[in-house]
């Protein structure tokens, strides 16, 4: 029989602070795009060259973790927000294509990941992040939403290049508030089960842990062979088989005749 593995989903719970350490890394990620583009002034193909393989490393160095680790995990989102920010900016301006084309591009780009992640995976739920194809998948389209989220950012504030000119302080007041109301919706639709474990929004952390790594371990277990997959619910039934309307003990392996008699009588 085949052996299968038992995968742990290395990707947290999307929950509020989630969202507001991920604000913070995406924040210092564009900063540091930025300090060594335009600071050091190496240029955006220089920068996006140097963060392309920080990013490369980082995530096989996830993907090789056995487990969730936070600071990999974090890194990796930093190492995503920085080479987001020189792809945005080699699009927009060493393009030549502006601020609408390089929005529209990696767009495509984003669109073009998830659509391959569904067609090979069959899913692009977080909770399916158990294999390390679907990790390359999961970082891929993680790189490619931060980039076009800079890219998006720099189109609404600037007023060059195709920009809409609104300024950073609008552009920052329009895309927190629509944070917050993506946040709202996806606490208000997230199912009871998910909700209530523990009387509050999201369960315990140890509850939503265990949760993923039952839920990957059913995964694990059904993608396995047709007799991997028969063997293990068979292993999972009680002792009692049940023949026709009576049902009858299972006797042991091994068990002796005269122990099978009583055991059977």
């Amino acid at each position: 029989m085949e052996q299968v593995r038992e995968a742990v989903s290395k990707v947290p719970e999307v929950t509020l602070g989630f969202w507001i350490i991920k604000v913070a890394a995406t924040t210092l990620g564009e900063t540091g795009g930025d300090w060594v583009t335009m600071s050091l002034k190496l240029g955006y193909l220089v920068g996006t060259a140097i963060f392309a393989g920080i990013f490369v490393a980082l995530v096989a160095g996830q993907i090789k973790t056995a487990r969730f680790h936070r600071f990999m995990y974090w890194a990796t989102i930093v190492a995503t927000t920085t080479l987001g920010t020189t792809m945005a900016d080699f699009f927009d301006r060493s393009l030549g294509v502006g601020y609408p084309g390089g929005a529209a591009i990696i767009c495509a780009l984003l669109l073009a990941s998830l659509y391959v992640w569904y067609r090979v995976e069959g899913t692009v739920a977080i909770r399916s992040v158990t294999t390390r194809r679907a990790e390359w998948f999961y970082w891929g389209t993680i790189l490619f939403s931060q980039t076009l989220g800079t890219a998006l950012g720099d189109w609404t504030a600037g007023s060059d290049r195709g920009g809409l000119g609104l300024g950073y302080e609008y552009g920052a007041t329009i895309f927190g508030a629509a944070l917050l109301i993506v946040a709202a919706a996806s606490l208000s639709l997230r199912p009871a089960s998910d909700c209530c474990r523990s009387g509050r929004p999201g369960g315990t952390a140890p509850e939503a842990s265990r949760t993923r790594v039952m839920y990957a371990r059913i995964r694990s277990l059904t993608s396995a062979s047709a007799s991997g997959s028969g063997a293990w619910r068979a292993s999972q039934r009680t002792r009692w088989k049940p023949i026709g309307d009576s049902t009858i003990p299972e006797i042991p392996p091994g068990a002796s005749a005269k122990a099978a008699a009583s055991i059977s009588g």
